[in-house]
């Protein structure tokens, strides 16, 4: 049988310094789980246990307790601290605690990045259900606990040295960085302390598209893709399509994306460079590739059928709609925004000059009352049916993904690509109060942490 709480963890208690072991609690908890004066119990706080001595204090009321005896900071609420306590196993689970890995950055100063108040927001959030939270760098992981920031309503983000999470975010943004072996070495380091990791590594566009075109409910709504390995299968999207799109396969924000057009026995190339475009012209497809392979001795790219796809004033229009699981594991959109393409773009991305509007407004123009509402659910499923596909066949435990889509000038929706690590500026959501995702993300968290799967596993002494 096991009894939850909100505990109140008191900093003006004494502790005994003498006895390390103590735990001082109140007359309420010893009642409500059972608890006798000076019976021992294992305290688990993220991935890290102790054997603890109970001492009920007749002074402490409600739902008070002195701080735990242990040698590291605490990344609580100390007012509201979730806390189970296991009859049989003699066990008070403390948390479960949520972090998030960031990026590096200087020295001791917390990161001023774009997504520093998305993270503030599931701090805050964490902090109301009274899960422990903080996030930290790779490299501040060491073999007993590891060194990052927690938050406070008072004093904004403060320095500590904390246990091990029972889940971490990973938001890392650049591949590269993911990819060194030190840093792999340290996701190691997590896992083997029981840590779920989700959002674990970033997946390739060739991967995704391979995935999806080989799911039959999803084929007809993928671009016909194929991974450029040589010439001739360069040659062979050429011989099917006029017009094609190559991307890289670890792109982002648009960037090293070719429009190739094939007009009047010369292929005609646009190419993103800087803040304009370049256009080329080519006497063959010979002449192309052997001006294109440079780049594909140091980058992988996938070729794509090219989408003539809906235009408001001209401008294309795509969706990204942000899909997040719920504690079902069942994935449910949590946010949308339409991105319209700027003038000549061939890409929409905000970055790239695009522009948000909210995906109603967007659909109402292009279609009809009755259609509009139907192309708004297509979206949805399509969306949901992609994270769900892409999530059934990867490794890992993906809980957020950012799809974008978008439909042809017949109406017809299409998947544009998926994102494992999207970025927090890009889905209409209002930052002066809780975004949905943060509330969603952290919700997650704690199933994840207090799912079976996870609840199992040793924690470290």
């Amino acid at each position: 049988m096991e009894r939850s709480m909100f505990l109140h963890f008191d900093k003006s208690v004494p502790q005994n310094t003498d006895l390390e072991t103590y735990w001082r609690i109140s007359p309420a908890i010893s009642k409500a789980w059972h608890i006798e004066n000076e019976q021992t119990v294992t305290i688990t706080i993220g991935r890290f246990s102790k054997i603890v001595t109970c001492f009920i204090d007749s002074q402490l009321t409600g739902n008070v307790v002195s701080y735990p005896p242990v040698s590291f900071d605490l990344c609580f609420n100390p007012t509201k601290v979730l806390s189970c306590y296991f009859h049989e196993q003699k066990r008070v689970q403390i948390g479960p605690i949520f972090s998030v890995i960031v990026p590096s950055f200087y020295e001791r100063e917390f990161p001023v990045q774009r997504t520093a108040p998305f993270i503030e927001e599931l701090a805050q959030v964490s902090m109301k259900m009274g899960i422990g939270f903080y996030v930290f760098q790779t490299k501040d992981i060491s073999t007993e606990s590891v060194h990052g920031f927690t938050w406070s309503d008072e004093h904004g983000w403060i320095q500590g040295t904390f246990p091990f999470p029972d889940v971490s975010y990973n938001r890392l943004t650049s591949r590269k960085s993911e990819r060194k072996r030190h840093v792999q070495k340290q996701f190691q380091l997590l896992k083997s302390k029981g840590t779920c990791l989700f959002n674990d590594s970033f997946i390739n566009k060739s991967t995704i598209n391979e995935i999806l075109q080989n799911e039959d409910c999803l084929t007809p709504y993928v671009p016909d893709t194929r991974p450029i390995k040589n010439e001739e299968d360069l040659y062979d999207m050429l011989s099917k399509y006029d017009e094609l799109i190559l991307k890289p396969i670890d792109g982002h924000e648009g960037k090293g994306i070719f429009l190739v057009r094939k007009r009047e026995n010369a292929l005609h190339v646009t190419y993103p460079s800087h803040s304009q475009y370049d256009n080329y012209t080519f006497s063959s497809k010979q002449s192309f590739f052997k001006a294109f392979s440079n780049r594909l001795n140091y980058q992988s790219y996938i070729a794509q059928q090219h989408l003539h796809l809906q235009r408001l004033d001209g401008r294309s229009i795509d969706y990204r709609l942000l899909c997040i699981k719920d504690q079902t594991e069942a994935w449910n959109v949590v946010s949308g925004v339409a991105r319209i393409a700027n003038w000549n773009s061939i890409v929409s991305n905000l970055s790239k000059g695009g522009e948000k509007q909210r995906i109603k407004d967007v659909l109402d123009q292009l279609f009809p009352e009755y259609e509009a509402k139907h192309a708004g659910r297509m979206l949805i499923e399509l969306a949901t049916a992609s994270c769900k596909t892409i999530d059934a066949y990867t490794r890992g435990t993906y809980a957020e993904l950012g799809i974008d889509l978008a439909f042809d000038v017949n109406g017809h929706p299409w998947f544009i690509e998926a994102n494992t690590k999207p970025s927090k500026q890009s889905f209409g959501e209002t930052e002066a109060t809780i975004r949905p995702s943060a509330r969603h993300l952290v919700q997650y968290a704690r199933f994840l942490a207090m799912s079976s799967t996870f609840a199992g596993q040793e924690a470290y002494q």
